[in-house]
């Protein structure tokens, strides 16, 4: 077999390469969907990339014989050292052929640069952070992810694992199907939530995509708030949280979207998107020339969707607003004609959310993990 070479990415060719190697050894798999192209672009652009505000990132190409087999990244954050602590470093966008050798070379290179920005641990992977596209997924592989959930094949964990990697967390899918939970729903949970609704003080509201800027901005209060104590949280940067909201904006399902307010003041916030990757797949990831319309026609037929973000914060736990918004959710979701809903991604000791969650006798699809090591 010819030698591997691995190859860091440095030019807008080798990137657009890199971001294709995915399609190149899984484009053929039934259940793997590609990410936007022009996005993911962006994503690894160190002039665009948010990221790169805070944070250094490589990238590398594993070539054998001209031909791309594997890819992977190695970076670290000035922000997540200033809100964590320590010297972790991270790997992301793993994707390799079903080779140990090519995996551990390309582990290997991240690992290296690490140990050479004085990093004391490695974990991953992450694109690039906890609220991109992350894990390796270890179970569910019979079924297809939503939009930016991560899929890979079954012998992934292996190579990882054979690197010397163990488990750092387990991310986890919940999903419920039309039917399966309104027997539930009415005969307890509905009551529990009207309870709870009935209070003047409470109201539960839809966003208001009018006043797209001023909600996007209650949403990063509730989100730097409620999520101080989750598994992983650095607060986004501006220019982070503004790209993530302007890019889901497309995709958002207004009507499953909520911001809750106690008193006027406000107090929670659920966002909501139509699973687009049955499109995404079609127009191949590619937006241009034709793609964007396809997918702009096509939005609102799309019959699952993934509740991306819940939160409460923390003064207000504890009085059932979770269970409301879930209720309120499902009886939307229902008259809309969605199939399928999804709440992703849940990390594994989140055990409120969890008990939330199973209260509406949604199952887990699919389990996401992270992994770390020590470095030298």
């Amino acid at each position: 077999m010819s030698e591997i070479e691995v190859i860091e990415v440095t030019s807008a060719k080798l990137r657009r390469e890199f971001v294709e190697v995915p399609h190149r050894l899984h484009g053929d798999e039934d259940n793997w969907h590609p990410p936007l192209i022009s996005e993911q672009l962006k994503l690894i652009d160190p002039r665009r990339g948010p990221y790169f505000s805070h944070g250094e990132a490589k990238l590398w190409l594993a070539v054998r014989d001209g031909k791309p087999i594997g890819r992977i990244s190695a970076h670290f954050s000035t922000r997540y050292d200033e809100f964590m602590g320590g010297r972790k470093g991270f790997f992301g966008f793993f994707c390799c052929e079903n080779d140990v050798k090519t995996a551990q070379l390309l582990l290997r290179t991240a690992e290296a640069f690490l140990e050479s920005r004085d990093r004391e641990e490695i974990e991953g992977p992450y694109c690039f952070t906890v609220y991109d596209e992350l894990g390796i997924l270890i179970d569910g592989f019979e079924t297809t992810p939503t939009f930016m959930v991560s899929y890979n094949p079954p012998y992934y964990a292996n190579l990882v694992e054979q690197a010397g990697y163990a488990k750092a967390v387990d991310w986890l899918v919940y999903r419920g199907r039309r039917g399966e939970t309104d027997t539930h729903l009415s005969e307890r949970l509905t009551n529990l939530a009207d309870q709870i609704t009935q209070s003047r003080r409470l109201k539960i509201r839809p966003v208001d995509v009018k006043d797209f800027r001023l909600e996007a901005t209650k949403v990063k209060q509730i989100f730097d708030d409620a999520w101080e104590k989750n598994w992983g949280h650095v607060p986004m940067s501006d220019q982070e949280f503004w790209g993530m909201a302007e890019g889901l904006k497309q995709i958002l399902v207004p009507e499953l979207s909520f911001m809750v307010e106690v008193d006027g003041e406000v107090a929670g916030m659920a966002i909501s998107i139509y699973d687009i990757n049955p499109i995404v797949k079609q127009i191949r990831g590619k937006l241009w020339p034709w793609g964007f319309i396809r997918l702009v026609t096509g939005v609102k037929r799309c019959k699952r969707f993934r509740m991306i973000l819940m939160g409460v914060l923390p003064k207000y736990r504890g009085r059932g607003y979770e269970v409301a918004i879930y209720v309120e959710t499902i009886r939307r979701a229902r008259e809309m004609g969605f199939e399928e809903a999804e709440m992703s991604l849940i990390v594994e000791n989140n055990e409120p959310m969890i008990k939330s969650i199973e209260n509406l006798e949604a199952t887990i699809a699919q389990r996401l993990r992270l992994y770390n090591k020590p470095l030298a």
